[in-house]
């Protein structure tokens, strides 16, 4: 699976790459209703663009409510700094009359707490991207995607990583929460996949992906840490060489219920891994479809069988570097 993937987040940039019409009422939706506060896992670089290279009234506007947000958050954070802060002051003063699990309970949690409150005023007051870690999605968060809209337009849209099919109930997330990528092989005998693969398609920019691989499969382990567990979880870093940019095919779909803004989401393919993928004790790759196969899978008619067995066999292969970045979280 691809759990993780650095994406392309930019909307303008890739409206610009496709030909294609940011949708920024939907991107304006979406930042308002985080504003409002609904938890929406949304990355810096999706707004860096708004910040930063706002043109329109309407660009604009969507800078407000992401800065409005951060703005909140700052608040937020300085007062549990604040209480943190103090928190720290009480249990050393305590510590310096008489030690107790208490008070060194409370300087441990006050410590750690601290540390990321600033770090995390720092993320939220700087509007440069930081690390390739703000550029990076996880399942359950927003990524810009490029698709066709009802009148068969390009256009680039926020859409959730983890599909949650129109027919389904609001818990399929929960029981199906492996559903932000589709396999190959099940896109035809799955009926949500097979829907939405002849009906609804797109590509998703990545530059690298990301892979939880247990250690026991991992064939180098004498050039880990030592301080690693044979039953630990690592992550693997894949990145194309020689490659900026990787086009991997989508499939989406809209929920919908009375009262609430729709919510679009998707799932990327993936098929066999890569030789050099599988070498590493992982059993997954996203699709990279060639350039020159984007229209023809954006465009494709026919059935589910037809869609699968035409542009989706269009690939690149290019050798997937890897780097371990640690132990799973």
């Amino acid at each position: 699976m691809c759990y993780s993937a650095m994406v392309e987040q930019d909307a303008k940039k890739l409206a610009r790459q496709f030909d294609a019409e940011v949708q920024i009422k939907m991107y304006a939706e979406l930042f308002q209703r985080r504003l409002d506060g609904e938890k929406l896992y949304i990355n810096k670089a999706m707004e860096i663009p708004f910040l930063t290279n706002a043109k329109t009234m309407e660009e604009r506007s969507v800078g407000v409510a992401i800065r409005k947000w951060h703005e909140n958050e700052i608040n937020r954070l300085t007062r549990e700094l604040e209480k943190q802060e103090m928190r720290l002051a009480n249990a050393l003063q305590a510590l310096e009359k008489k030690e107790t699990k208490k008070a060194q309970e409370d300087k441990r949690i006050s410590t750690s707490k601290i540390s990321k409150c600033k770090l995390d005023l720092e993320r939220h007051e700087s509007e440069k991207l930081e690390s390739e870690s703000e550029s990076r999605i996880y399942p359950l968060h927003y990524a810009s995607l490029l698709c066709l809209n009802e009148k068969n337009e390009r256009v680039i849209m926020p859409m959730r990583y983890l599909m949650r099919p129109h027919n389904e109930t609001e818990d399929f997330d929960r029981t199906h929460n492996g559903c932000y990528n589709a396999r190959f092989d099940s896109l035809t005998k799955v009926a949500f996949w097979r829907d939405s693969l002849e009906k609804r398609r797109g590509i998703m920019v990545v530059r690298k992906f990301y892979e939880n691989v247990p250690l026991e499969k991992y064939p180098n382990k004498k050039t880990l840490s030592t301080d690693l567990k044979e039953k630990d979880n690592i992550v693997v870093c894949f990145e194309p060489q020689g490659v900026e940019e990787m086009y991997i095919p989508v499939i989406w779909d809209c929920w919908r219920r009375k009262g609430e803004s729709a919510l679009y989401t998707a799932a990327l393919i993936t098929d066999d891994p890569a030789p050099e993928v599988k070498a590493t004790g992982h059993d997954r790759t996203p699709i990279f479809l060639k350039a020159s196969a984007i229209d023809s899978w954006l465009y494709a008619t026919g059935t589910g069988k037809e869609i699968k067995e035409g542009a989706l066999l269009d690939r690149e292969k290019p050798y997937y570097g890897h780097k371990v970045l640690g132990v799973a979280s």
